[in-house]
């Protein structure tokens, strides 16, 4: 009994003495992780400021300065572990979890994946918050991005959250990229009427009309056999306006033509919305 108190003794004594001894060296330790944590959060404010000076996106910002923060204060526990334990090498930790950090990296991937890609997103900017884009089969108005995924409002009102990471790697129709879009119609010539009187009905129909574009101009052509022509004007991008365009540009015509126009679909629309085959399309990969 008395020479296990006594080996309890000697053992805290040592303890003691040990930390007696390092006492310096976690002061010190302490005073540097400390300066490394003011140094993180001015490091941070530094790169909010680069960032608005340079007009960077705001969610992009705090995600460079989230980072910046984190691998300073990193930097500073590393350095002072190495003050409190001089034998301690950031080297030899970095490759005793080398193996850890294979398995973390495949249970994270995902995760870093749509991390990177939302960052680049925001770099690059291929679209806003509020364009009309279309991707992954999904299609309607982007209400925000984020770092990890995009969400977009369809025309029916439903919320569709995209990952980042599909996102980048599908192409992204943004519907208005441009501030005016394409359309094309075909009508046929009722009969008693010729093509070109038909022509200058139509012509007369598309000047007219609020909702077409006046340049680039309206056009008329009769690009196949028989009496059908294909009328091309561009309106506004945004959908809403684009179906007034079509339908009332439709209705004038089949007014003063009696024949009903055509108006042919993109092959990614939906059934139940009248699109155009648009020129005035950006896509982005």
């Amino acid at each position: 009994m008395e020479r296990a108190l006594s080996l309890a003794w000697s053992s805290m004594v040592h303890m003691t003495d040990g930390f007696f001894a390092r006492l310096p060296n976690i002061l010190v330790a302490i005073a540097t992780l400390t300066a490394f944590v003011f140094g993180a959060r001015l490091a941070r404010k530094l790169v909010l400021n680069l960032c608005k000076r340079t007009r960077l996106d705001e969610t992009l910002c705090h995600a460079l300065g989230t980072i910046m923060i984190f691998f300073v204060n990193l930097l500073g526990a590393l350095v002072a572990a190495t003050i409190v334990f001089p034998s301690f090498s950031p080297g030899n930790l970095v490759a005793g979890l080398g193996i850890t950090s294979v398995a973390v990296g495949f249970a994270f991937k995902d995760i870093l994946e749509n991390f990177f890609a939302g960052i680049l997103l925001l770099w690059q900017k291929p679209f806003r918050i509020g364009d009309e884009i279309r991707t992954n089969g999904f299609e309607g108005t982007v209400e925000d991005i984020d770092i990890r995924s995009t969400r977009m409002k369809t025309s029916d009102g439903e919320l569709v959250v995209v990952p980042n990471g599909a996102m980048l790697s599908s192409p992204i129709v943004v519907l208005t990229g441009f501030a005016e879009r394409r359309v094309k119609m075909t009508v046929a010539a009722p009969a008693g009427k010729s093509t070109d009187e038909m022509r200058q009905l139509i012509l007369d129909v598309l000047r007219k009309s609020e909702f077409v574009q006046k340049e680039p101009e309206p056009l008329v052509y009769q690009t196949s056999l028989g009496s059908s022509l294909d009328i091309f004007f561009w309106a506004n991008s945004r959908s809403s306006s684009l179906q007034r365009a079509i339908d009332e540009v439709a209705s004038s015509i089949q007014r003063v033509v009696s024949s009903k126009p055509t108006v042919e679909q993109s092959p990614e629309s939906k059934p139940e919305i009248t699109e155009s085959k648009s020129d005035g399309k950006r896509v982005a990969a």
